[in-house]
């Protein structure tokens, strides 16, 4: 009997010897360990572009305009544009004077707020509505009035 167990025993044996080898191996490979710095960079942020789009109605004294503006964001990711201000008002008519192009108003429409895309823009989008006062004069009359507009929004990424 003792034939047979030495017979069972001896793969049992060999198995043994060959785990405790192989975790010799892999107890003596080397490790290897490292630190250093890393960079990123931050883009600068480009300003928006604003221009006239597509034309609302004629003013007249009294009357107002919706004021619709393309809008291109170059930068590389999403803004919401949270206002609008008129700057300069200039004509393209002799006789209508700066001063008179001054009598122009404009409001912003309540609540405003446009998300336009990375590398997107907006097409016609409504920012408000210009109002021409009385003191408009009849060389006024046909003009193109051209409003400096500045807009305002913040990343939305």
């Amino acid at each position: 009997m003792s034939t047979i167990r030495t017979r069972r025993s001896l793969p049992v044996l060999l198995a043994a010897v060959m785990v405790v080898m192989t975790v010799g191996v892999a107890y003596a490979a080397w490790t290897a360990n490292g630190s250093g710095t890393g960079e990123a960079q931050a883009t600068t942020a480009v300003d928006l572009a604003i221009e006239a789009g597509t034309a609302g109605t004629d003013l007249y004294p009294g009357a107002t305009a919706d004021v619709l503006v393309n809008i291109a964001n170059p930068n590389p990711y999403p803004v919401t544009l949270t206002s609008v201000s008129m700057g300069a008002v200039t004509s393209d008519m002799v006789g209508c004077t700066d001063a008179v192009a001054a009598d122009l108003s404009f409001t912003m429409t309540p609540g405003y707020s446009e998300n336009i895309a990375a590398s997107g823009g907006a097409v016609d989008s409504l920012v408000g509505t210009v109002a021409m006062g009385n003191n408009s004069v009849d060389a006024c009359q046909g003009a193109t009035f051209t409003l400096n507009l500045t807009a305002s929004g913040e990343s939305n990424a």
